[in-house]
């Protein structure tokens, strides 16, 4: 954080919103996930510590397997003597899984990996294949994802599981051509998509007991594409399906019974990537006649689905496109982009902000006069840090990792410090110069060494 008055020498337009509006809506801080010398970054799953695992781009463009610890800076996970690689699954003890090519693979050949103890293991591939992909893994270190076979002299792919240093192929019957594991929970129940010989398309299913069972569509002659993409704990499934001839509709299968998620009249498409313990499902939508192909949303239980770009803080230079994983913590991770930036594709970790305490306006709330600004519901005689931005985002506090709290603020400036009074109440006044008039400044208060901060306040100076 940098230190310095309350003297605000650029500012910049910004947007005529309802302030009060906008502070409410803000639930998150947002924090992109660095590249590795690269333009580009890819953010694929989490686990519940907030440890993202996905790919960056290197200065030579070639994408590595990566992990942001706590979203810090990526450590790259290097390939199995390739070009490229890339995370896609992470467990509680910090196995990882995905894809790399070896010294012999180019373009999207690869071999499934699983990287564990500063080492990556080639897991190799069910009988007769040359190509595999590791896409999820459990708490009991078992993992799932998809292989090359040639059975007969036709090729196709076939889910497997791994366990125990073994890989053997999932459940499969003659309905199904090509079948694909995308996820598994402690329980065993796994989640992905098989491609129907009857069908002639790729079809929602899970495996359990040892069998594979097709979940369908939702168009009235079950027809179309579709595939489960996640599971929880307590067995919940969600991806998407086709809805008509043209679009998708996301869903959740709870107990034996699959309905869609709910919609916007001006959706096109509707897209379930994940589900955490909580019932929380993030993904995203399609709008009609948008330029943006995937907008990014969350649906919570018994609550109105929501934009995640209504929820980060205004003027953070973000749109958060796809939202791919979330933990049972609400983070969230996924691929946007900057909007000063919009050619390369930016991951990011949006991270739940937990304000305990009360911040006011600036009263009177007008540029070339002293302002004063209070904060209340603070520990009597604490030291509080009040600060301003001209942009949101995320920093961190001091001492906090980002599951405990974050600042919603983007490189912000300390105006001052004040300390709490036996009611709890810390007030801070400070000259606000005239060039402030109409613009907006974006203000937050942080409890020295502690993890306690403010609700984000939005304030436009007359």
């Amino acid at each position: 954080m940098r230190t310095g008055q309350f003297i605000i020498s650029v500012l910049i337009a910004t947007t005529t919103l309802p302030m009060s509006a906008v502070a409410q809506e803000c639930r998150y801080a947002v924090f992109e996930l660095s590249t590795l010398g690269g333009l580009s970054s890819y953010g694929w799953t989490l686990d519940n510590f907030g440890n993202v695992v996905g790919s960056a781009t290197l200065p030579n463009s070639d994408f590595h397997a990566t992990v942001w610890v706590d979203g810090r800076h990526p450590v790259d996970l290097g390939t199995l003597g390739g070009e490229d690689s890339e995370c896609h699954g992470i467990n509680a003890n910090r196995w990882i899984v995905g894809w790399a090519q070896t010294s012999s693979q180019r373009g999207f050949d690869g071999s499934a990996f699983l990287w564990r103890n500063g080492e990556m293991l080639n897991l190799g591939y069910l009988a007769d294949g040359q190509l595999s992909e590791a896409y999820g893994i459990n708490d009991l270190n078992q993992v799932v994802g998809r292989s090359t076979i040639d059975e007969l002299g036709e090729q196709g792919t076939r889910a497997f599981l791994w366990s125990g240093g073994q890989m053997s192929a999932l459940a499969h019957t003659a309905d199904y051509r090509s079948t694909e594991a995308i996820a598994i929970n402690n329980a065993g129940r796994i989640v992905g998509q098989a491609f129907s010989v009857d069908h002639t398309t790729w079809r929602p299913v899970i495996w359990e007991s040892g069998q594979i069972i097709d979940l369908g569509t939702f168009r009235p002659d079950n027809e179309g594409v579709g595939i489960c993409i996640d599971v929880n704990e307590a067995g919940d499934v969600v991806g998407y399906a086709a809805w008509n001839h043209f679009y998708y509709r996301a869903f959740v299968y709870h107990g034996s019974r699959k309905r869609a998620l709910p919609s916007k009249p001006n959706w096109t498409s509707s897209y379930a990537w994940s589900i955490n313990d909580r019932r929380q499902v993030v993904g995203a939508v399609r709008v009609e006649q948008s330029e943006l192909q995937d907008i990014g949303c969350i649906w919570e239980w018994g609550k109105p689905v929501e934009y995640l770009n209504d929820l980060i803080p205004p003027k953070s230079n973000w749109f958060i496109g796809l939202a791919i994983h979330n933990n049972d913590a609400g983070q969230i991770t996924g691929n946007g982009f900057r909007l000063d930036d919009r050619e390369h594709t930016k991951g990011f970790l949006l991270t739940p902000v937990n304000a305990t305490t009360e911040l006011s306006d600036p009263t009177p709330g007008i540029a070339g006069v002293e302002n004063t600004v209070t904060v209340s519901n603070v520990t009597p005689g604490a030291t509080v840090l009040f600060l301003y931005s001209r942009h949101g985002g995320g920093t961190r506090i001091p001492g906090c990792d980002l599951q405990q709290n974050a600042l919603q603020l983007d490189n912000p400036t300390l105006i001052g410090t004040a300390v709490a009074n036996q009611h709890g109440v810390a007030t801070i006044t400070r000259p606000v110069p005239l060039i402030a008039r109409g613009q907006t400044i974006l203000f937050q208060a942080v409890v020295q060494n502690q993890c306690a901060i403010s609700q984000l306040v939005v304030h436009q100076f007359d």
